[in-house]
This record gives C-alpha cells, sequence and structure tokens, in this order.
C-alpha cells in the first residue's frame, strides 16, 4: 500500500519494525508529501554539508524580501560558476547572512 494522507496512520511497511505513533507519522508523510521541511533542521544540515551559499539562499526565502532572494540566487550562483567563492562574493554572502540570520533565528530556532 502507497501511503497517502488519508491511509497514513495505517500504512506501514515489512523493513518498519518500530513504527512511530500514528499522529506523527501522518505527520511525518503529510509534510513529505506537501513539501514541507523544518527550516531550522535543514539550515543546520546545510551547515553540516558547508552549503553555506545554499544556506543564505535558503535565509532570504523564509526571512527576507524579494531583492534579498534575488542577491542570495546571484551569489549562490556565481559560486557555483566560480567553483569557488571569491573574496567579493564571500563579503556579499557574509553581509547578507549577518542581515538575516537573527531574523531567522527569532522565527525558527527551537524556543
Amino acid at each position: 500500500m502507497k501511503p497517502t494522507i488519508n491511509n497514513a496512520a495505517n500504512w506501514h511497511h515489512e523493513s518498519v519494525t518500530t513504527p512511530l505513533p500514528e499522529d506523527s507519522l501522518a505527520e511525518a508523510i503529510q509534510s513529505v508529501m506537501e513539501g514541507k521541511v523544518n527550516p531550522w533542521k535543514k539550515y543546520l544540515s546545510n551547515e553540516d554539508n558547508n552549503y553555506h551559499s545554499e544556506n543564505v539562499l535558503h535565509l532570504a526565502k523564509h526571512v527576507g524580501d524579494a531583492d534579498d532572494v534575488a542577491k542570495a540566487t546571484a551569489i549562490l550562483a556565481r559560486h557555483k560558476k566560480e567553483g569557488h567563492l571569491s573574496d567579493e562574493n564571500g563579503d556579499d554572502r557574509y553581509a547578507l547572512h549577518k542581515k538575516l540570520y537573527p531574523k531567522f533565528v527569532a522565527a525558527f530556532a527551537p524556543k
């Protein structure tokens, strides 16, 4: 049986030996199906993987305005195109991160 929102609480697979509580499983499946990811956990995961330019875009999408998203997108594109982070691009990334990070923490960090 393929999991859906309607049958999520009853869905299981042979490889699952310790099922989650029904409400947790339903919530997890619904989050995945809706494309929802915990923004704080995504930020931490990106940091662990050294995805710092991607994280600036992540911050901009969650707490920035359209100009911040455009700047972060350009920073990430230059980083990928050049294959490294230039000093100028690094300065731009740092400035945007410094601006957005406090807002992101206030909105998404566990209390």
